[in-house]
């Protein structure tokens, strides 16, 4: 599975935490799945947990699935004029925060990511950051088995 670093707003961060949010919503996405530590930016810059993050649904393709329940179709035409696809969250792990100002002065040329970043090809970063890797809390895991229009485009 590739790893990334996936820059997160800190507004939906605590959703994210709490399990309450199970799709990661984006304009555009790699089309597989991936492991990424979540990056908080201003005011705390920091790496804070890791997901796992199934292939993108188009989330067009959710108006038909679940076309029975109006409330579901006008929350899918909300998020469709932000987002394009959703991601599932099949796991969420909080991590020791990993301070990004620290990591710009030790890692030569490295930047934090607008959106994402790749790190299959950035081994020192990728190494660095498993180095202080440091998981606490428990580890939170969803079920996508038996979804419904109840649980799409809620936050």
């Amino acid at each position: 599975m590739r790893k990334m670093i996936l820059s997160f707003s800190y507004e939906w961060y605590a959703q994210l935490k709490s399990g309450e949010k199970i799709y990661e919503h984006r304009k555009r996405f790699c089309k597989e799945p991936v492991e990424a530590y979540i990056y908080i930016g201003l005011p705390y810059r920091q790496l804070v947990a890791v997901v796992e993050l199934g292939k993108p649904e188009n989330i067009e393709d959710w108006l038909e699935k679940y076309d029975y329940d109006e409330s579901a179709v006008e929350r899918i035409k909300d998020y469709l004029t932000r987002n394009k696809v959703a991601m599932p969250i099949f796991s969420f792990q909080e991590i020791e925060p990993i301070d990004m100002r620290k990591m710009e002065k030790d890692i030569s040329g490295f930047r934090v990511p607008i959106s994402y970043m790749f790190l299959d090809d950035k081994p020192e970063l990728l190494k660095y950051i498993d180095l202080r890797t440091k998981y606490k809390n428990k580890r939170i895991e969803h079920d996508f088995t038996h979804i419904s229009s109840k649980d799409i485009c809620i936050c």
